[in-house]
């Protein structure tokens, strides 16, 4: 199962499906165990707007727990980057330009 949901590519439309259509980000088994049995396990804020403002943050993100192995697990929009603080084009900026013979001091400056 991937841990991220594709319909969503933007931090307002994943807002606007986190309030009316929740059930998008269910996933259909459990990434552990693959038992067909999520519950809704609340969710957690995560800050993603790097825009100056920030006017977005917390943004929700929920979790959900298997009734088997009771371990829980988070769904993710595709503009989440998962464990990283960066947005994806950032990092693909930094990445082509160590594979470009950059050193990090210069790509950080």
């Amino acid at each position: 199962m991937h841990r991220i949901v594709h319909a969503h590519r933007a931090l307002e439309q994943h807002q606007r499906a986190i309030l009316s259509t929740l059930e998008s980000y269910r996933p259909p088994r459990c990434p552990h165990c693959g038992v067909a049995s999520l519950w809704g396990h609340g969710s957690y804020d995560r800050k993603a707007d790097r825009s100056a403002a920030g006017a977005l943050n917390p943004v929700l993100v929920p979790r959900f727990r298997c009734t088997a192995c009771c371990r829980t697990c988070s769904r993710l929009p595709l503009c989440f980057c998962p464990r990283r603080w960066y947005g994806w084009a950032l990092q693909q900026l930094v990445l082509s330009l160590c594979m470009s013979g950059m050193s990090l001091r210069r790509i950080a400056a």
